[in-house]
């Protein structure tokens, strides 16, 4: 129950940003610039408008997803997920797919990649900060760009860029002002997270690593067990739960039944922090 607060408290946080900022368009833009979503009057100008509507925010969000999975190909990683919507990608068996999505907590968009092979400490977190500010960049680089062809253009086309970039904007401020969506960090906070010299920028970096290992060896069997304390101490639920989860798949994967259903024990009691897609796609046995 206190996850889906959580989820509540996010969605209408959300919902008011949202507002507020197509409130602050419409207060301070002059009438005219507006009128300009409407550039003749004619069905095919309505069927486009509402195209817009529906279709734009989904490019936004594509943009900024795609921002980051570039800045992390430029870098010689290789994709493991990029999900838009419905649209999924995903790499299984080491070939990627695409699949439909169910996930809500991926509607929102989502791109990771690793490293194709284990990078030193400094060179991971470095690599990841350029990751994570890319996709903030990307947005706004859009939302200037859209808005610059919806000012100065007048086309049937004015509807999708003035909604691309307004919800480009929107998207730059989600990623950078507050500190979670849903389960996720925005990319600020994972930022501020790797950069934090205490405690907490230990446990990103073991956690990156973590991740990075297990996704190149394809197992959890030779992670350092002793760096999962460092996250199961954290002050963040989700992230406790990711040390108790790769401390189960390690016992399992070791061939260590008895520790590992000890700790699955363990996992149980944070299911009501993750939403039950996310859950059922850890395969908790």
């Amino acid at each position: 129950m206190q996850f889906n607060k959580k989820i509540l408290i996010d969605s209408t946080l959300g919902l008011i940003m949202g507002g507020g900022l197509v409130f602050l368009v419409y207060e301070v833009v002059d009438k005219q610039t507006l009128l300009k979503f409407f550039p003749t009057e004619s069905a095919l100008s309505n069927t486009i408008f509402f195209s817009s509507v529906v279709l734009a925010p989904f490019v936004a969000i594509a943009l900024h997803e795609l921002g980051h999975l570039l800045a992390g190909l430029l870098q010689k990683f290789k994709t493991e997920l990029y999900v838009v919507g419905f649209l999924g990608i995903k790499r299984e068996n080491n070939k990627l797919r695409v699949y439909f999505n169910t996930n809500v907590q991926y509607f929102g968009g989502v791109a990771a990649t690793s490293p194709t092979k284990l990078l030193e400490e400094a060179d991971l977190i470095n690599k990841y900060k350029l990751i994570l500010i890319s996709g903030p960049i990307a947005s706004l680089v859009v939302a200037f760009a859209a808005i610059g062809y919806f000012l100065f253009n007048n086309s049937l086309f004015n509807p999708f860029f003035g909604i691309l970039g307004v919800a480009s904007f929107g998207i730059f401020l989600a990623t950078t002002l507050p500190e979670k969506t849903g389960i996720f960090f925005t990319d600020r906070k994972r930022f501020q997270r790797l950069n934090d010299k205490g405690e907490i920028g230990k446990t990103e970096l073991a956690f990156l690593q973590i991740v990075n290992q297990t996704l190149f060896e394809n197992t959890c069997k030779n992670i350092a067990i002793d760096k999962l304390a460092l996250l199961k101490n954290d002050a963040d639920n989700i992230i406790q739960f990711w040390g108790h989860y790769f401390e189960y798949q390690y016992f399992k994967d070791n061939n260590m039944a008895d520790a590992a259903l000890k700790t699955k024990a363990n996992l149980l009691s944070y299911k009501s922090y993750l939403p039950n897609a996310f859950w059922k796609t850890l395969a908790i046995e």
